[in-house]
């Protein structure tokens, strides 16, 4: 009799740790089965709105500054008119380094008002549920902060034609949230601030203060 009692109670735990692990077991592996689709397409999503944002930001920047590629460099020429040397204006290049910088990061902290959503079919990678079912809403939410590089860039422009151009990098960081997952993912952008063409060969001398250099004339 108590031999049986006991039987009981141990098939009573067994059945009841059962229970317990279960729906433990079930969240975990379906969190990694669809984690992966989340993440890709969150990403994308929060990419193209931060990147949007940026390049809104840098556009609004430059036409209130008023910036132009001969204001961020100076060309030095001989008397045949061939260019000698180039030299950056560090101020100016620090204000708008300054001036982006912060802009970006209030940008991107208004972005903490969108909301992106997938559908609920979609999560299970099966092509025949994409874009089915109720959506799950994810928050946006911007992440450190932002940091901005200057440098500049020479490539072939054609017969004894070299293209100067002078590039903003931007990078941040951003999140998507719902209760129970969270996924961040990594935002760079590149943005052309000006370019002039050199004709004859490219000058020795480069006054890189707050630039760096990215040589592609080979």
């Amino acid at each position: 009799m108590l031999m049986a009692q006991k039987r009981r109670w141990k098939k009573r735990l067994y059945q009841i740790f059962f229970l317990l692990i279960l729906p433990i077991f079930l969240f975990v592996w379906i969190r990694s089965w669809i984690s992966p689709t989340i993440q890709d397409r969150l990403s994308y999503q929060a990419r193209v709105l931060a990147v949007a944002a940026i390049h809104q930001t840098v556009t609004e920047e430059l036409d209130r500054m008023g910036v132009t590629y001969h204001q961020m460099i100076r060309l030095t020429r001989d008397g045949t008119g061939r260019v000698t040397s180039l030299q950056t204006d560090a101020v100016l290049l620090n204000k708008i380094k300054s001036a982006v910088t912060e802009k970006a990061g209030e940008k991107l902290q208004g972005l903490s008002s969108h909301t992106l959503s997938i559908p609920l079919g979609s999560l299970t990678g099966l092509k025949f549920l994409s874009g089915r079912g109720p959506a799950i809403t994810f928050r946006l939410h911007p992440e450190g902060v932002v940091i901005t590089n200057l440098y500049h860039q020479f490539t072939q422009a054609g017969v004894n034609q070299t293209l100067h151009r002078v590039w903003l990098q931007i990078d941040a960081e951003i999140s998507a949230v719902i209760p129970g997952f969270s996924m961040k993912t990594g935002v760079s952008t590149n943005i052309e601030l000006g370019e002039t063409v050199i004709v004859g060969e490219v000058p020795e001398f480069f006054g890189q203060i707050g630039l760096g250099a990215e040589d592609s004339t080979s």
